[in-house]
């Protein structure tokens, strides 16, 4: 008899409104921060960005690198930023010279991003 004690009064909190509604996924860029513009760390050896997740489900985070001419874009790296949660980007300067970086922050189905300026930085 505590078997079915059990099952009905499952049965009855689920019918009763005991679970919470689903979270809905971002239908606009609301619940996502624009990324930090990328810069520099103070020791000058990687190039850092940051960005906060409001939405209620996982975003994406990317820092990326542009060819020369600005025309296409490579990732340096990404994270995923769990809901309420903020994280940095990191990406060593191993190598001299200039590079054109941004980052980019995407809603939770990858339809909206926020992004920074591109900004040119040496390493």
């Amino acid at each position: 008899m505590n078997g079915i004690a059990a099952v009905l009064l499952t049965v009855g909190a689920l019918l009763g409104g005991g679970l919470a509604e689903p979270a809905r996924l971002a239908e606009d860029t609301a619940c996502i921060t624009t990324p930090t513009t990328p810069s520099r760390d103070p020791g000058g050896f990687r190039i850092f960005t940051t960005a906060s997740n409001g939405c209620a489900a996982p975003t994406t985070l990317w820092l990326v690198r542009h060819e020369a001419d600005g025309s296409a874009w490579h990732s340096s790296t990404e994270i995923v930023l769990m809901p309420g949660a903020s994280g940095r980007l990191d990406w060593p300067c191993r190598s001299t010279g200039t590079g054109t970086y941004s980052a980019i922050q995407f809603d939770p189905n990858m339809a909206f991003n926020k992004s920074t300026p591109q900004v040119l930085i040496t390493c």
